[in-house]
């Protein structure tokens, strides 16, 4: 991975790994053992395994298992980063619980098309890419 400005970006995809600074950070919360998971490109699961998830390009994730999908808003996550405070308590950032039926952010348990990768992928205004 390569440093470009404030962004992180990966090779493969020559993009952000967390959409642009307007959109959001997808995070996974497993709803069996507690845990709080970031996505990546690669797949990744939470400490008892049951929930799983991986991003497909900068914008659109898929998930499986008993997990909740959760966003921070990218500019007010980085704008507490910048602005932590030297004691006393934290900088407050916007997350939020990610609606059950986001196009760009998928349950793999529950969207069984036979062609996910190529039939479920969406850019910023909630439409669907032609692939």
């Amino acid at each position: 991975m390569k440093e470009q400005g404030n962004q992180t970006k990966d090779k493969r995809f020559d993009s952000p790994i967390v959409s642009t600074k307007e959109g959001t950070m997808k995070l996974l919360y497993c709803k069996d053992c507690g845990d709080v998971f970031s996505m990546r490109y690669e797949e990744r699961a939470c400490i008892c395994g049951k929930s799983k998830g991986k991003y497909l390009d900068n914008l659109n994730a898929e998930f499986s298992g008993p997990a909740l999908p959760l966003g921070f808003h990218n500019s007010s996550f980085s704008h507490a980063l910048k602005n932590q405070p030297e004691k006393n308590w934290g900088k407050d950032f916007t997350a939020f619980v990610i609606e059950k039926n986001c196009p760009t952010f998928v349950n793999k348990d529950e969207d069984k098309s036979a062609d996910f990768h190529q039939t479920r992928l969406y850019n910023r205004k909630g439409e669907k890419k032609n692939k």
